[in-house]
């Protein structure tokens, strides 16, 4: 790995991998190299037109990093190589590319080969289920930053604890060590003081408790499916409050028309007198013909934002939740 503090002497960088946890680190040591005015830009907004006339421009503050997250998903053609290809220097200026991907796409796999332009790129793949010794590896590196080792028992339980999930691998470890002391090893039996367990959670409870108008329950629910799983889990969840939603407005509107329950119960796939139904029908007089309407336009643009690159996904989730379960 480059020095945090050493500043590449050549025009372009590029990382890449599916390990948030190690790019969004790369990003931060590019933030940090020294005397350099820094540009975020995002692959998903920017033309590779305007990227060309921003990289063009000779900064006359001084030098200047420009960090391109995303770098997959901006569009490039031939313009875009064959300024690449005729880029003598950085001039000061250097692009930083991180590329949220396992694969690098064709055009960063050609600048990243370009020998005197680019350094080699760096790929931070995320850890497979079964490579628990190198996240057993990385656990120690971790914890060597506070002068600890951990055994590997300890290790290994903190992994069943909390998966494999280098954020929260990170933010243990510091803790256990703040906790251990002055002892040089971090043990089994202390991870009980301070690690707790993962709970778990479906996107169906999300959208159970949501259309149920139990916030607090939703909420909780949305926290341990987020923590578990990230954005990954956001497509699902929102499929799973649109069905809900949907199955609830078919209840409301039937039973407004005093369909039979037997009746009600065939077009929303349930059995007549069970629990499940008359739970959905306690849902249902919850809410009006008008607000599940609302809710699930609301639903469609979500269903699109999240599959997008939209910024705060989390807080667009978090948000439509709230506004049907108030």
């Amino acid at each position: 790995m480059a020095s945090s503090t050493r500043v590449p002497s050549v025009p372009f960088v590029v990382v890449f991998g599916g390990e948030d946890y190690h790019l969004d680190r790369e990003i931060e040591r590019a933030r940090s190299w020294p005397k350099r005015d820094v540009v975020l830009l995002d692959g998903e907004d920017i033309k590779e037109l305007e990227l060309i006339s921003l990289l063009e421009d000779t900064p006359m503050d001084g030098p200047r990093t420009f960090i391109l997250d995303n770098a997959q998903k901006m569009k490039t053609t031939k313009h875009f190589k064959a300024f690449i290809d005729a880029r003598a220097s950085s001039s000061g200026v250097i692009l930083f590319a991180v590329v949220r991907n396992e694969k690098l796409p064709e055009i960063w796999s050609y600048v990243s080969q370009l020998p005197g332009k680019c350094t080699p790129a760096r790929a931070h793949q995320k850890f497979k289920p079964w490579e628990i010794d190198k996240v057993i590896d990385w656990i120690n590196e971790q914890a060597s930053r506070y002068n600890k080792t951990m055994s590997k028992d300890a290790a290994k339980a903190l992994i069943a604890a909390v998966s494999i999930d280098l954020y929260r691998l990170s933010n243990e470890v510091r803790k256990l060590a703040l906790l251990v002391g002055s002892e040089p090893v971090i043990a089994n039996d202390q991870l009980a003081l301070i690690v707790s367990r993962s709970r778990t959670a479906t996107q169906f409870d999300v959208a159970e408790a949501t259309i149920s108008k139990n916030t607090k329950w939703a909420m909780n629910a949305f926290s341990i499916l987020y923590r578990n799983d990230g954005e990954e889990s956001f497509v699902p969840m929102v499929g799973a409050l649109m069905k809900q939603v949907e199955r609830t407005f078919v209840a409301r509107n039937m039973l407004d028309r005093g369909v039979p329950e037997d009746e009600l119960a065939a077009s929303v796939g349930l059995r007549p007198g069970t629990i499940p139904l008359r739970k959905l029908l306690e849902q249902a007089r919850k809410h009006t013909p008008k607000y599940l309407s609302r809710h699930m336009s609301r639903l469609s643009k979500l269903d699109v934002h999240v599959k997008g690159s939209a910024r705060s996904k989390r807080t667009l989730m978090e948000l439509a939740i709230l506004a049907i379960a108030r």
